[in-house]
């Protein structure tokens, strides 16, 4: 006789109607802060800087459903409640109440190796057989109603595999099925087993060797040398409206992948998704969660991003909450998970918070656009984390829907949400030109009308006399002068150029003066640039890194061209290029303020003007630099060009030179330092 399993340390909390609900708010808070205490793991999630920082515990461990299986593969929760198990090497499907009791198996004498189950509304219960190679359709009975064998069409594939390991049914009754090296994607087959097609395949990425490869070789070459093929998905979920999640351990771009109708990803690319997945499944409001090797927990919202991260792999001394070897996860309508562990042949049940639950809540009032009605569940989130981001965009979210926009531009700024910000400052903008429109309009007619009287005057009394020569002795000055023609290098560049060359003029030192100019200039950039158009982390920024990331680069340009040139005929002095190559920044020192004030009130509509406005700045200095090498070295069109890719080239292998000399001497230093340890703790 089989052994019924049995529910460990399974926690209920339940409250009398006739109470006070804050009393029953107040109770809950405490079962849940007894159990967060006792759990054997931390929680973190990511911070607007990318960072993983502490949060609270989402979800506690609740009990554990212990019994007779064997290498258990994969797990399913019905809408009733009714856990089913695929219980690999006892070739069986184990089904119970989700109290782990009034236990039944089927399949005990058709199935081989079942590594994959899932019930649809009917409550048929389908199987991945990995043993037999088949998809096993049963009755509710334990009947076997159809069996799906590796399909005849010839679009399948000659050469093609059927080995199931994973499945999930649509609404429509179509299955899709995970087969062990299907690079083609999820196999798609209808209620008659028949073959309809791939779906959902992964993408390749090629590394520059197999670029170039591609690009020289001839088709039976690059057949000889390699053959690129996408991953093969690992697992697959599906939610209440038929979309299709799919989990690949080693996808070229995003492991998660949420496909529409037509097999396509729809979360934002760039996502962040952490784990080396066990298996993946989608709760009834469209959060997902991913169950690990390591024994960690991730859920994410219905857009992809990430919630909290909970879990930890069980050491020697197994506590309730620890996974040794996690092989499935299934969520039930109440929001509890079930985790399922193929070594410990046991299901670990967690339940959610008041921290998860108060999040849950908003995601649902926030999902159905309800932002107003959602910012109380938020603002309770943040009591409780101040650094969730999600609440803090859902508050923006509500205060931009209450015209507070204000707070809305704090939110989204402390969010990172540039789009949304750009919204609200744009709303903010609008109020302020129209309130303030007319007053422009005077204080415009105004200074136009002083200009005009001050000129008048001028011309005919002399007024500013001793003010323009004072000026004009002021710009006399050398130095002032020289730094000056800044403005000459950006109109004029070849006469500029040419009189570098031949008049001296300007001088090293303004050169220094505007190598110094330019640091500052970047340093103003960083600080200064518009939310919306600045992707630099302040909070990380040092002006030691910033200097030489930027006079580096300078320094070893200078020198490799003086070198290269005098190899090359080059006529150019070490001063000349010195001196050329500061003044050839001159449209970045000149330009790049006005730039970022304007960056400061513009919104994403207009970001062609902030884009357009970099583009032309770097555009132009690159122009100054190949005149002011052609014009200092005395070179051809072509004999420039060859020269400066000859140049960057040095540079490049400086640079490798230094990191190698750089990771050497960090070896040496960390075994001299070990010895002298060694000797000093000998002594």
């Amino acid at each position: 006789m089989d052994k019924k399993p049995t529910v460990d340390n399974v926690s209920y909390t339940m409250a009398e109607n006739r109470k006070p609900i804050i009393l029953v708010l107040l109770v809950l808070l405490a079962i849940s802060s007894i159990a967060v205490a006792d759990t054997p793991y931390s929680a973190w999630t990511i911070n607007s800087d990318g960072k993983r920082v502490l949060t609270q515990i989402p979800y506690y461990p609740a009990g554990m459903i212990t019994g007779d299986f064997a290498g258990p593969q994969d797990i399913f929760i019905d809408a009733l409640g009714n856990i089913y198990i695929a219980d690999a090497w006892n070739s069986r499907i184990v089904i119970m109440d989700k109290n782990g009791a009034n236990v039944r198996y089927i399949g005990q004498d058709v199935l081989i190796e079942p590594t994959g189950v899932f019930v649809d509304e009917f409550g048929r219960i389908y199987v991945a057989d990995y043993g037999s190679e088949q998809v096993y359709v049963f009755e509710k009975d334990g009947n076997v109603l159809k069996t799906f064998e590796r399909p005849t069409s010839p679009l399948f594939g000659r050469n093609s595999k059927f080995k199931p390991q994973k499945l999930v049914v649509d609404k429509r009754g179509n299955v899709y099925v995970i087969s062990e090296g299907s690079v083609d994607g999820v196999i798609q087959l209808n209620n008659d087993g028949e073959f309809l097609g791939y779906f959902g395949v992964n993408t390749t990425n090629l590394g520059i060797l197999q670029v170039l490869q591609r690009m020289f070789y001839t088709e039976s070459q690059i057949s000889q040398l390699f053959k690129i093929t996408p991953p093969s998905p690992d697992n697959i979920a599906i939610d209440r409206n038929s979309i299709i999640y799919t989990y690949t351990r080693n996808a070229a771009d995003q492991n998660v992948k949420k496909l529409n109708v037509a097999g396509l990803d729809t979360l934002e690319k760039g996502k962040r998704f952490f784990p080396n997945g066990a298996d993946i499944t989608v709760d009834k409001n469209g959060n997902i969660f991913v169950v690990d090797d390591m024994g960690y927990i991730y859920e994410y919202d219905n857009f992809g991003d990430l919630l909290f991260v909970f879990g930890r792999k069980a050491d020697d001394t197994l506590r309730l909450g620890q996974l040794r070897s996690p092989s499935g996860i299934a969520v039930d309508d109440e929001g509890t998970l079930y985790v399922l562990d193929k070594e410990l042949n046991s299901i670990t049940v967690f339940k959610p918070t008041v921290y998860a639950n108060q999040v849950h809540e908003g995601l649902i009032l926030y999902n159905q656009g309800l932002y107003v009605e959602s910012q109380k569940n938020w603002e309770n989130v943040l009591r409780m984390n101040s650094n969730f981001l999600l609440a803090h965009k859902a508050i923006g979210k509500a205060y931009y829907k209450q015209q507070e926009y204000d707070k809305a531009l704090e939110e989204f700024r402390i969010s990172k949400d540039k789009k949304e910000y750009s919204n609200a400052f744009w709303e903010i903008r609008q109020a302020y030109l129209m309130e303030n429109a007319g007053n422009f309009i005077i204080l415009f007619i105004v200074l136009w009308l002083i200009y005009r009287i001050l000129r008048f005057f001028d011309r005919k009394y002399n007024t500013f006399h001793t003010i323009k020569a004072g000026f004009k002795r002021f710009f006399s000055i050398r130095l002032v002068n020289d730094l000056n023609k800044v403005f000459s290098f950006i109109a004029h560049p070849i006469d500029s150029f040419y009189d570098l060359k031949w008049e001296n003029r300007p001088g090293p030192i303004a050169a220094t003066i505007l190598y110094i100019l330019l640091f500052l200039v970047q340093v103003f950039k960083i600080y200064y640039t518009g939310f919306i158009f600045n992707n630099v982390d302040l909070a990380n920024v040092s002006l030691l890194s910033e200097s030489l990331k930027l006079y580096i680069p300078i320094i070893l340009w200078v020198v490799m061209n003086y070198l290269v040139g005098n190899i090359s005929d080059g006529e150019g002095r070490l001063k000349d290029l010195y001196v050329g190559t500061a003044y050839a920044f001159s449209p970045y020192i000149v330009f790049t303020i006005p730039l970022v004030l304007l960056s400061n009130v513009l919104t994403l509509n207009e970001a062609f003007i902030y884009q357009l406005g970099s583009v032309g700045i770097i555009f132009w200095c690159v122009v100054l630099i190949y005149t002011m090498i052609m014009q200092v070295h005395d070179y051809s069109f072509f004999g420039t060009l060859k020269n400066i890719l000859v140049t960057l080239f040095a540079m490049l292998i400086v640079g490798l030179v230094a990191f190698i000399l750089y990771v050497v001497w960090n070896q040496v230093y960390a075994f001299i330092y070990d010895i002298v340890q060694e000797v000093i703790t000998r002594v």
